[in-house]
């Protein structure tokens, strides 16, 4: 049935005017299959899903039978010109369920301005068949079986080189990726008939890519109410393959490698283990044990206040203290849910430091993807690759401008590195901000560019901390 329907439409389709100027015809494959793959649900296999997100959602997509259907077309007597994966925009979601949001700053906004997102996508190294028993999760290719190098396939082993991300949205409905190179060149797999088996069995992984959008920057306001965005899903439809091909003087000879392989291999354990896993509830009280000790010498009234403030509570952090037995690890995973469910760049307020105290005195509670995510959130905000002079003042025009100008989603301000580093403005908008560009700067530092975060905390605190807001006559001049 698939192949009429594929042989069905290429002759229906009216070839477009540049394929008839080149004599090429243009051909469909649109008989897909997808599985989602969420960060904050390691093991449980979701087949189907068309929506993708920032944060957690990301989507597999392979083309059940593509194989056979090209090399028909090949032997046939035609040669690729092009291929494309196509995908049609289906809308974006207003209020993400599972996330942080504030809907009452943001729902008017976000529907009456509507974002222009992108998919990124990247050729999946591993088979996988959508199922829920043995499907792919994040953890794994074959649940129970095969597991990625990485969780979420975020290792080169389990994925190939990004493809261009390409806009997906209400201004540009359709969103075309140019796959040629993959099926024409060693990209992916070395004989041609195993790129056509890789377009069946491996496919596509898509993400979103904006993890915020400065489109929703309030002019004059330092705060980002409606810009955490990485969340929202958007939504794709109608995934297909779109293939130019021109005939030639003869057949083309093309070898398939057995179909029947793949499923074999799915079938059996490779010895591969899960990368995404949690402690064990002994382990989490331990640890939390372990970090509420004291550590160094304190005289008895320093001990004593650390006990009352841990008692008094009225934070976000110390709960995870107080976790002293394997009967607390029902709150423990309630923090963990708690955590994963904030996007990148989620306004905090003046309590960021409960998120920072969280990292610095109870990291090894964290487990990696979480410790990840943590990451991703100081990354949105510190934008380490670029230098201090790149950015602008956040309650600057200026910062409204770049956007308008370039479009660019990312921006040019942010509340951590050069506007309250650098200028003076309330005492706990320079605390705050020197505060969570040293301290967020240390939690990406193994990053290119994180020095310059802290480089810009330091100023911050030297400068206007110690110095400003401290001295009450004029301060010495550094040496």
């Amino acid at each position: 049935m698939l192949r009429r329907s594929l042989i069905t439409t290429a002759a229906s389709l009216a070839a477009p005017s540049a394929f008839a100027q080149r004599g090429q015809e243009s051909f469909e494959i649109a008989s897909s299959e997808t599985a989602t793959l969420d960060g904050r649900h390691w093991d449980v296999p979701m087949p189907g899903g068309t929506t993708i997100d920032a944060v957690h959602r990301s989507v597999l997509l392979r083309f059940p039978g593509a194989a056979d259907e090209i090399a028909d077309l090949l032997r046939a007597g035609r040669v690729l010109a092009q291929a494309e994966l196509a995908l049609r925009f289906s809308g974006t979601e207003i209020v993400p369920e599972g996330y942080l949001c504030r809907e009452a700053l943001g729902r008017k906004i976000w529907t009456d301005d509507p974002p222009s997102w992108h998919v990124a996508a990247w050729p999946v190294r591993h088979a996988w068949k959508a199922d829920t028993e043995r499907g792919p999760t994040f953890n794994a290719s074959v649940n129970g079986r095969r597991y990625w190098t990485r969780y979420g396939a975020s290792d080169a082993r389990d994925r190939a080189a990004a493809i261009d991300p390409q806009e997906l949205s209400h201004y540009a409905p359709e969103a075309r990726f140019d796959i040629t190179r993959l099926l024409s060149t060693a990209a992916i797999e070395r004989e041609p008939g195993a790129r056509l088996r890789w377009l069946e069995q491996g496919g596509f992984l898509l993400r979103k890519v904006e993890t915020y959008d400065s489109r929703y920057r309030a002019p004059g306001d330092a705060y980002e109410w409606a810009m955490p965005t990485g969340g929202h899903g958007l939504r794709f439809s109608a995934p297909r393959l779109v293939l130019a091909m021109r005939r030639t003087g003869g057949s083309v000879s093309i070898t398939l490698p057995l179909a029947l392989r793949a499923d074999w291999e799915r079938s059996q354990a490779d010895g591969s283990r899960p990368t995404a896993l949690l402690p064990t509830a002994a382990e989490v009280a331990e640890r939390a044990t372990r970090a509420m000790q004291v550590q160094g010498p304190r005289p008895a009234w320093e001990a004593a206040r650390l006990a009352e403030l841990m008692a008094a509570a009225g934070d976000r952090v110390s709960a995870w203290g107080r976790i002293r037995s394997e009967a607390d690890h029902k709150a423990y995973l309630g923090h963990l849910k708690d955590l994963m469910s904030m996007p990148p760049r989620y306004w905090q307020g003046w309590s960021i430091q409960d998120d920072l105290l969280q990292w610095y005195a109870f990291r090894e509670l964290l487990p990696a993807p979480a410790q990840d995510h943590v990451r991703n959130y100081w990354r949105a905000w510190l934008q380490p690759d670029l230098p201090t002079d790149a950015f602008v003042h956040p309650q600057s025009p200026d910062a409204i401008d770049y956007w308008r100008r370039n479009q660019d989603w990312r921006g040019r301000a942010s509340f951590f590195r050069d506007g309250y580093n650098y200028a003076v403005s309330t005492q706990n908008f320079n605390h705050t901000a020197a505060m969570g560009a040293l301290l967020g700067g240390g939690i990406i530092g193994a990053e290119i560019g994180a020095d310059r975060a802290i480089a810009d905390g330091r100023h911050g605190l030297e400068a206007l901390v110690l110095r400003f807001w401290t001295c009450r006559s004029p301060c010495p001049a550094r040496r």
